[in-house]
């Protein structure tokens, strides 16, 4: 075949691919979700995604459904931008942003729910306890890093996860969802993150919390009080654990109980993670990851209204 003919060939194809992609999907692939009616709010789910933005929204998209898709984040019927840099430099880290979206305002990075001049910023997760609600926390990171510290600690630096750990139980918190589990049991175990014999685990039980470390333990656990550590740092976020989907499934479920409402935040910690390492195949897949959740989360906002 001529070199003329090969690149007419090609471009056919391409478009006829295009096409095929673009036809595969029924019309409530993507349709928009629909913006309720104006009614008294009683749960509040604030789902993130760590490190990403419209960059892995689209890859995640086109890689996953095709150019003329729609991920159930995309279908959500109000979309918004922000600017993200952090109170002192032009690229924010998650302390700093964790911090700008629990609180409201914005800090230096690597602080948790501390403003520049080191006074305490109260969370949102803080002001729904004040309002008797139930609190849960969600990620596919350990539960002590960032974006969860700043919801329900208060550190001057990201890295003290030993005291984050600490404040996340002293603040009860009722789900705990993610890894993490280094930082809760005493420096005596193996891989422990500690530096003390402080066993955080035990504690936790102390004070009321069942404790849960296996997919199946989550599905049966009943209580007030969860905490779910699924492995000693990140997860796998591969079986046999639990997906990201079904924690925010079973946390709601947990605290849907509750008649006074619910405040939970769930992240799909690890898309930005596997950007660091420029791992665009994964960042793709963790994106439909926590797209996932968002699906679990928008399914049931709709049900409840």
């Amino acid at each position: 075949m001529k070199k003329n003919q090969a690149i007419k060939f090609l471009a056919v194809l391409t478009v006829i691919c295009l096409f095929l992609l673009n036809s595969a999907f029924s019309e409530t692939d993507t349709v928009y979700y629909p913006l309720l009616p104006d009614s008294q709010i009683k749960n509040v789910i604030f789902m993130i995604g760590d490190g990403m933005g419209l960059t892995q929204v689209a890859s995640a998209r086109i890689g996953a459904l095709g150019a003329g898709g729609k991920l159930d984040m995309e279908k959500m019927p109000v979309t918004g931008l922000v600017r993200t840099h952090s109170a002192n430099r032009l690229i924010t880290c998650s302390a700093a942003s964790g911090t700008a979206l629990s609180t409201g305002y914005k800090t230096n990075n690597g602080l948790i729910a501390i403003d520049p001049a080191g006074n305490k910023l109260k969370t949102i997760l803080e002001a729904c306890k004040e309002r008797e609600m139930s609190t849960g926390l969600v990620v596919t990171s350990p539960i002590t890093n960032a974006t969860p510290a700043a919801f329900a600690a208060h550190v001057k630096s990201r890295d003290d996860e030993i005291t984050i750990a600490s404040q996340l139980l002293e603040n009860k918190v009722n789900v705990l969802l993610g890894g993490g589990r280094a930082f809760f049991i005493p420096q005596s175990e193996r891989n422990s993150e500690r530096e003390d014999d402080i066993n955080l685990i035990n504690k936790a039980k102390e004070i009321g919390y069942s404790y849960v470390q296996a997919k199946e333990e989550l599905a049966a656990v009943k209580g007030n009080f969860i905490l779910g550590l699924f492995q000693l740092n990140e997860l796998t976020t591969k079986p046999p654990e639990p997906s990201l989907a079904e924690m925010t499934q079973k946390a709601i479920e947990l605290l849907n109980r509750d008649s006074g409402g619910f405040f939970l935040m769930v992240e799909g910690s690890l898309i930005d993670w596997v950007c660091h390492d420029n791992n665009e195949e994964e960042a793709i897949r963790q994106t439909i990851l926590f797209d996932e959740a968002v699906k679990s989360a928008l399914e049931f906002a709709l049900k409840d209204k």
